[in-house]
C-alpha cells in the first residue's frame, strides 16, 4: 500500500522527499496542473511513498494508504484527525504513526514539542497519557466519553 509522511514544514517535506525518493505536496509546489498530477499518483496508485504538509489533506480519497507517518509531532488534535484518517480508507489494516525526537536534558529524557508553538493539551494526552487513545480522539473529536476500544474496533497500542 501507499504511505503518506506528513513533515509539518515544507522544508521537512522536501528533506524528506529526497531522502525517500517520494512525491512532494504542499502549498507552494508547482503549477496547479503539477498539483493534479501528484494527487492523480495518489488517488490511482501510481506512487507509493508521499511526503506532505497540512495542504494535501481535504478532499483527498486515496483507498490504498496504509501509513500516515507524523514526523515532528502533530500540535492539534483535529489536524490529527484528518490526516491520519487518510488511510484504511478501504477498510483494511493500517497504520498511524508519530514520529518525535528527543533531547538528553540532564540524566532525563525530554520529548521534543511540534514546531511552532504550543501543543494542544488533548494531543498531548494522546500521544504522553497512558489511557485508551481511541477514547481520547473521541472524546476531542465528538465529546464521547467512553473508557477503552469497543470490541468492534481494532484496538489501540494501549489496549492491546
Amino acid at each position: 500500500g501507499q504511505v503518506i509522511v506528513y513533515c509539518g514544514t515544507i522544508a521537512r517535506t522536501q528533506q524528506m522527499g529526497k531522502v525517500l525518493g517520494a512525491a512532494c505536496y504542499y502549498r507552494a509546489v508547482g503549477t496547479v496542473e503539477e498539483k493534479k498530477k501528484i494527487v492523480g499518483e495518489l488517488t490511482s496508485g501510481q506512487r507509493q511513498v508521499f511526503a506532505a504538509t497540512n495542504a494535501l489533506g481535504l478532499g483527498v480519497d486515496a483507498p490504498r494508504i496504509r501509513a500516515v507517518v507524523h514526523v515532528g509531532g502533530v500540535q492539534q488534535m483535529r489536524q490529527y484527525a484528518q490526516e491520519s484518517g487518510r488511510a484504511g480508507r478501504d477498510g483494511e489494516k493500517s497504520e498511524a504513526i508519530i514520529m518525535r525526537g528527543y533531547q538528553i536534558r540532564g540524566r532525563k529524557k525530554v520529548f521534543v514539542r511540534a514546531e511552532g508553538g504550543e501543543v494542544e493539551e488533548d494531543m498531548q494526552l494522546f500521544v504522553e497519557g497512558s489511557g485508551c487513545m481511541r477514547a481520547v480522539l473521541d472524546w476531542a473529536m465528538d465529546g464521547e466519553e467512553r473508557g477503552m476500544c469497543k470490541g468492534d474496533e481494532v484496538a489501540c497500542q494501549r489496549c492491546q
